[in-house]
Parts: C-alpha cells; structure tokens; sequence
C-alpha cells in the first residue's frame, strides 16, 4: 500500500507538470510559479530535462501496479475479493475536459476554436460531446456512414460539420495520432501543430454521491448533508456536484492560495467544508475534510465521509 500511495503520488506531481508546461513547445524551465503556473527563471534547463527523464525511467520500471504481493485474500481470478481495507480504482474512460491548441494556421484561421472544452453530453456512439467553456461552440464525433466520413469536428453545433476536423477518429477526442485538417477554400490543409489535449480528469467519477458525518460538520452545517448529483459543470476539470443550494466541487483559487475540494453555495468561493487533497474523484479516501469552525479556525472532521451511490 505504501509503494502505491508513493507511486500514485509521484504520478500526480508529473501531470500537474504536465499541466504547466503542455503549451510550451516541450520546453522545460527552472521553475512554475506557484501563484500563476506560470513557469519561471532559467529556460530551458537541462537539469529540469534530466530529473524528468530519470522520473519516467523509474516510473516505467515500477510497472502498473507496484507493490503488489500476493496474499491472503488476494487474487487475480474473476469473482474473488481484493485485501482488506482496498478499494478498487475507478474505471479510466476518456477526458471529461480538453483544450485545443495550435501555433499554425488553425491559430491564424479560427482564433476562436482555441481553448478549453468540457463535457456536456454524451452522443449515441457512447462519445462524449463537449462545449467551450467560454462560448458556444462544440467538438463532437461526426459520423456520415453512405460518404464514409467520421471524424472529430470543432462547429457551432452539436450536430453541424464544421470547417476543421481530424479524421482519424477515435474512441477520445484526445487519443494519439490526431491530424487537425482545416477548409481553405475548396482544398483541405494540415495543421501539424494543432491537437487535442487532456485537460481534466480521465476517470469516471461516480453520477451520485452521499456525504455524511457524525461530527462538527453534521452538527454545524447540516445543510451540506445528503445526496449530490454530478451536473454538467466542471471546475479544474473536475465534474460539479449538487444537492439544492450546495455544490461540491474542486476550487483552485489561486489568488487566496486554495486548491482542493470544497463544499459551497458558491461556485467561485471557499465553502465552510473544504479538503486540501488533490483527487481525482470527490469520493476519494484520500486526505482529511475540514470545517470552519465557531471560533473562526479550520478543524478536521475525521467522521465526514463522500461515498458513491
């Protein structure tokens, strides 16, 4: 267990890497603010290069699942149980967010398609469909059986064909081997530059949760109590829970130095019921709830619990 937790730790420090330098053109520098995420200082440094390649070197030898000794209790048939006190991993499916980008001449062309998409639907192929957080604009699978196209398509509609599309479509919108083609005219024109990228989480959290407590937050805030459904918001990539007047998602407010989940009326402030932890799914184990308690200071809760439904 404790070879997991280190692993699943170092995992999540080079995709939050990842995260911060994606756009870069894979230049690496000295440091990412803490603050902005921006990265800062020398560019380009070798030693960053080094310490990443080692890191990926060890994390390739470490295997899928290191630590794993068989024992009582254990198993690799169909039907038997796992150790004691384990839980399964979540089910991996495709990005629940993305964002599209390109240096050439999709960047030139439509300016407007660039950015961040999260995921509103899901369309009859099992494919999730996603909108742009900032305007009303969709990538989606497209799919016309007597021309023989599909494709994945950037349009203004759900199901509209829009001027940009890859056709080397698969299962996600993000999956290797994409080739961005873009109308110029009457002919079509690569843009090797252009991609989808992972910007979110590509586990698939539950639809439902239960949060429950026997302590200060049961007693103080009783409102944050009961059963959420996932909406279709996202925050950080992260999907949006919500029960009447409370949601429960994960807030990264860099200008207070917060990051973590939280339980709120809002969907841009810090609740009274936060958790620091970085998780991929809101019912992770993982780390400590707190809450804001009478005397104004924050306080653990070792009783509240999010389970899956």
């Amino acid at each position: 267990d404790l070879a997991r937790a280190q692993i699943a730790a170092g995992d999540a420090v080079m995709t939050s890497l990842w995260s911060h330098v994606q756009d870069a053109g894979g230049r690496i520098d000295e440091q990412i603010d803490k603050h902005t995420g921006v990265q800062a200082s020398a560019e380009g440094l070798t030693w960053s290069y080094a310490n990443i390649l080692h890191a990926l070197h060890v994390r390739e030898n470490a295997g899928p699942d290191p630590g794993t000794t068989a024992g009582p209790g254990t198993t690799d048939k169909p039907g038997t149980t796992s150790q004691p006190g384990t839980t399964a991993e979540p089910p991996k499916t495709c990005c629940n967010a993305v964002k599209f980008v390109s240096t050439g001449d999709i960047a030139t062309e439509f300016p407007e398609l660039l950015g961040k998409y999260a995921e509103s639907s899901v369309d009859a192929t099992g494919r999730k469909v996603f909108k742009k957080l900032d305007g009303d604009l969709y990538l989606h699978y497209s799919q016309d059986l007597p021309h023989k196209f599909e494709a994945w398509v950037f349009s203004d509609g759900q199901d509209t064909l829009g001027n940009v599309v890859n056709e080397k479509a698969r299962q996600c919108a993000d999956e290797p081997g994409q080739t961005w083609t873009w109308l110029n005219s009457d002919h079509w024109e690569d843009d090797i530059s252009a991609k989808v990228v992972c910007d979110g989480s590509n586990v698939d959290c539950c639809s439902t949760i239960s949060v429950s407590s026997s302590g200060g937050i049961g007693s103080q805030y009783p409102d944050v109590i009961g059963e959420y459904t996932k909406t279709l918001l996202y925050r950080a990539g992260q999907p949006v829970y919500q029960k009447g007047s409370q949601y429960l998602y994960y807030l990264d407010d860099v200008p207070h130095h917060f990051e973590g989940w939280t339980i709120s009326t809002s969907l841009t402030e810090l609740g009274p019921v936060a958790k620091t932890t970085e998780t991929e799914c809101a019912d992770s184990d993982a780390g400590d709830w707190e809450f804001l308690n009478a005397s104004n200071s924050w306080q653990v809760d070792a009783t509240l619990a999010v389970d899956c439904v």
